[in-house]
């Protein structure tokens, strides 16, 4: 079994971009549409993701809802979150880094 890569953007052109960058070859990229499909995703694959690239605006659950989750949950304890948004706000990169994530970057 390969190791999985969970891109979470409501953007399917974004997440198309981050998936061929990431490339296929290594790794088995899963893409989700919203927090809620992120997630499920998470809950079936969480022995096989390396890394989360996770976006904060999102419909169903955002991107902080995720992070609650993976605390919660203590996921965010062993995978690596990355976020990529578009909220370049200070109080929300804060807010990012006191859930754990890993590194915050700017669409």
């Amino acid at each position: 079994m390969r190791n999985k890569i969970l891109i979470v953007d409501d953007v399917p052109m974004n997440r198309e971009i981050l998936a061929d960058i990431l490339g296929a070859e290594q790794y088995d990229i899963l893409e989700a549409g919203n927090g809620k499909e992120a997630i499920r995703y998470i809950q079936e694959n969480k022995d096989e993701l390396v890394v989360i690239l996770l976006d904060l605006v999102m419909p169903e659950i955002d991107g902080f809802g995720v992070l609650e989750w993976l605390q919660k949950t203590k996921n965010a304890d062993r995978i690596p979150i990355l976020i990529i948004t578009g909220d370049s706000s200070p109080e929300s990169e804060q807010r990012c880094f006191d859930f754990g994530v890993n590194d915050f970057i700017h669409k």
